[in-house]
């Protein structure tokens, strides 16, 4: 039957057109996005932006590979004593019937079996180093499973290149394999280099696919564990694990002289707590502030101590009864992140302090590093003037 030419001059010149075409709608993709603000330019030419970067590039990246891969194909043709058709249609589309202008050499490029093996190493410590990023980056969070999940990307990637690397291997054997511009003579023809290059880029893809999926569910697990990342306030209260009682609540009832001086609280000391943290809301009164003391050193407080800043629920005659809480948070340091807090003015609510500001060690990493927190409690009661 004999072996088919791959390219001639004349698909060479197409591929290179289609290139610099399909080059050309991505730039003005790109350039559309750059200068028009979308909100203002008409419809048409925001879809055909979109489908300048979404459809010229990947072209843009075909055409240019399957040009780069022409010109190697007939220069080596050339090199190898064939004389380049204009088109296949001269040859009948086979290698056998080109005229030739010296005698047949086969396994001019066998090297490059070892340039793609050489080049799999080289892809293969790439997706290596994605994974001890990863590992790198999570260790500082000491998450039970993302070791685990480590072992598992080092093993998957070296099973994905395993397998290209010994087919490389082999087919640097010139006794079983001859190059894609030979003639065919039985023997098997070995993988071209851009064709290996091509396969090595897509496995080092879903390599860097599975390293960036793998961070993404380690973070999702971690802020779902440590976070506020879906959780409501039940899941927060439910968490409390301090014991915090006040002679200034009642049966769920604070008493009226809170109104003007801070209400009596002990509570539990933690092991390991450098200070604690007190924080009374109003949850009738979108979690208005009405208590707050940092850095307290003692586990019990008397009513109208004047710790921290205190404004009281400053309630009208008859305006109804009002849900106060108050927390009690125990910090084995400062907080990552902070918050200007002004008694009398609205605030966060108990859980989103905890979550947002207090339990936040390192609030420059991503995600935020927790654990700040070692324990809450909490008192809730309602309030009539």
């Amino acid at each position: 039957m004999g072996t088919k030419l791959r390219y001639d001059r004349r698909s060479c010149k197409t591929l290179l057109c289609l290139m610099i075409i399909a080059a050309a709608f991505f730039a003005f993709g790109l350039v559309c996005f750059l200068l028009f603000d979308d909100t203002r330019a008409p419809f048409w030419l925001i879809i055909t932006a979109t489908m300048g970067l979404m459809i010229g590039g990947p072209l843009t990246l075909l055409f240019a590979y399957l040009f780069t891969d022409a010109k190697i194909y007939l220069g080596r043709l050339s090199r190898n004593g064939f004389v380049v058709p204009d088109t296949k249609a001269e040859c009948s589309g086979i290698l056998e019937r080109l005229s030739r202008t010296g005698d047949p050499v086969t396994n001019n490029y066998s090297e490059d079996s070892k340039r793609a093996l050489v080049l799999c190493i080289i892809f293969f410590i790439a997706d290596i180093s994605g994974d001890i990023w990863y590992l790198h980056k999570w260790s500082r969070y000491q998450l039970e499973g993302s070791s685990v999940l480590f072992v598992m990307l080092l093993i998957f990637h070296a099973v994905i290149f395993l397998i290209p690397a010994l087919i490389f291997l082999t087919q640097r054997n010139t006794k079983k394999y001859i190059d894609n511009v030979d003639l065919n003579d039985g023997r098997k023809v070995r993988m071209s280099l851009m064709s290996s290059i091509l396969l090595l880029a897509i496995l080092s893809g879903i390599g860097a696919f599975g390293v960036v999926q793998a961070n993404t569910m380690t973070s999702y697990i971690y802020k779902s564990k440590y976070g506020r990342y879906e959780k409501t306030y039940e899941d927060f209260l439910s968490g409390a694990s301090m014991e915090v009682t006040s002679d200034s609540l009642t049966d769920g009832v604070w008493n009226s002289e809170i109104g003007n001086a801070s209400p009596e609280l002990t509570f539990e000391p933690v092991d390991g707590a450098e200070f604690y943290v007190i924080y009374m809301v109003d949850e009738s009164s979108d979690n208005r502030l009405l208590w707050y003391a940092s850095h307290v050193g003692d586990t019990s407080v008397p009513e109208g101590s004047g710790t921290g800043e205190y404004s009281g629920p400053d309630l009208q005659p008859g305006e109804g009864r009002h849900n106060l809480t108050l927390y009690v948070y125990a910090l084995q340091g400062e907080p990552g992140r902070t918050i200007d807090l002004t008694p009398g003015d609205s605030s966060l609510s108990g859980d989103l302090y905890y979550y947002d500001i207090l339990n936040v060690i390192d609030g420059s990493s991503s995600p935020e590093l927790y654990g700040n927190v070692l324990a809450y409690g909490y008192i809730t009661g309602t309030y009539r003037k």
